[in-house]
């Protein structure tokens, strides 16, 4: 048996050397072979890969069309009835269903192409989603059938959206409100192609919209979503976007620190007088409970606060002009009563009451400027 294994071995070696083209052609074929077969392979590998991604984006496509489907149907919808609260519900949602919001791709030159033109979509579907909405509020009023007055637009107000007759005045400041929002699954997103050391930053339609208005105003180059909101009547939507953002964030950054029951009968007069004049005589004043209230509370109205002047002054660099508050909110802001001098609070600078009372100061400062 021990003298069998070398016998066969050298029997091999012969036959190999007595005919080494032949065993070299083999060789070569079985090589090309493999090489075919391993290329068809990795055809197949890079097929399947391109069928699973269009799959993927096929059916991300027909979720994120259907919930912004549903949600238009009713923010869009002038006689549909809903409260406030929840309208800016579902603006948020409609905001958050944008496929653009839900891309998982991979971050290279072509995914970001790719992540543009959604974002381009976005801005086009919005457009054409809030248009019929924007046109009814901007259409002036004629008196006589010939002499024009002012429009919705020009005297609406945070303060009357209640009732059947304001879902456009609700779903316009809804949108303009939720512009910031961005959904979970880009920092998602964002992790994945961190991962593959690919750079990808978080979008919102506020981020898009800003960064258009000012690449214009700054002569600086011009991305395909920045020439999507730029067309004129888009461009014009949404400044009065960012001017009704203003002003319903400043509202909401007093709901919770007055409290119209307080008013006396002498201040309810005065408020009266204001909005039948409309402005001229009397003021909405108000007890503002800055100090009174807790601490989260504070936060959550310094945030909006924060939110109002920031737009404030991005709309007075891309207008060139200060904007001005809505009359109703303008005169609450100035009239606000109540100790807003520290009094009762600490004199300790660290004091975080004390700085939070300074700051509330300082923005409502800014903002009624």
């Amino acid at each position: 048996m021990s003298r069998l294994v070398p016998t066969l071995v050298l029997s091999v070696l012969i036959s190999a050397c007595e005919n080494p083209l032949a065993t070299m052609s083999d060789m070569k074929e079985t090589t090309a072979e493999m090489k075919e077969i391993t290329a068809d392979m990795n055809n197949k590998m890079d097929e399947t890969n391109e069928n699973t991604g269009n799959l993927g984006a096929a059916s991300r496509h027909g979720f994120s069309e259907d919930k912004r489907d549903k949600k238009r149907k009713v923010l869009f919808n002038p006689s549909y009835y809903q409260d406030m609260g929840n309208t800016l519900v579902d603006a948020k949602v409609f905001l958050l269903s944008f496929e653009y919001q839900i891309w998982d791709g991979i971050a290279d030159t072509q995914g970001l192409m790719e992540r543009e033109r959604l974002i381009v979509d976005a801005i086009h579907e919005l457009h054409q989603s809030l248009s019929g909405t924007y046109e009814a509020l901007k259409t002036k009023k004629k008196y006589l059938g010939m002499i024009s007055g002012d429009s919705r637009m020009d005297n609406m107000t945070p303060l009357e959206v209640a009732g059947s007759d304001f879902q456009e005045e609700r779903t316009f400041y809804a949108i303009a409100t939720t512009l910031h929002v961005i959904d979970l699954l880009q920092e998602r997103a964002i992790e994945q192609n961190k991962a593959r050391n690919l750079d990808m930053q978080e979008v919102s339609l506020y981020d898009v919209i800003s960064s258009a208005l000012l690449k214009e105003k700054q002569g600086l180059y011009l991305s395909d979503a920045d020439k999507a909101v730029l067309v004129k009547d888009m461009k014009e939507m949404s400044i009065d976007l960012l001017k009704a953002r203003m002003n319903f964030l400043a509202a909401l950054a007093i709901k919770n620190m007055i409290d119209e029951e307080d008013m006396t009968v002498g201040e309810k007069a005065q408020g009266l007088l204001f909005k039948l004049t409309d402005g001229s005589m009397g003021a909405l004043r108000l007890d503002g409970k800055f100090n009174q209230v807790n601490s989260v509370t504070r936060g959550d109205i310094l945030n909006k606060l924060e939110g109002a002047v920031k737009t404030k002054r991005l709309l007075q660099e891309v207008t060139g002009e200060t904007p001005k508050l809505n009359a109703d909110i303008d005169s609450i802001y100035r009239n606000l009563k109540g100790d807003f001098s520290q009094s009762d609070v600490s004199i300790d600078s660290f004091n975080q009451k004390a700085m939070e009372v300074d700051k509330f100061n300082s923005l409502r400062e800014e903002l009624i400027q």
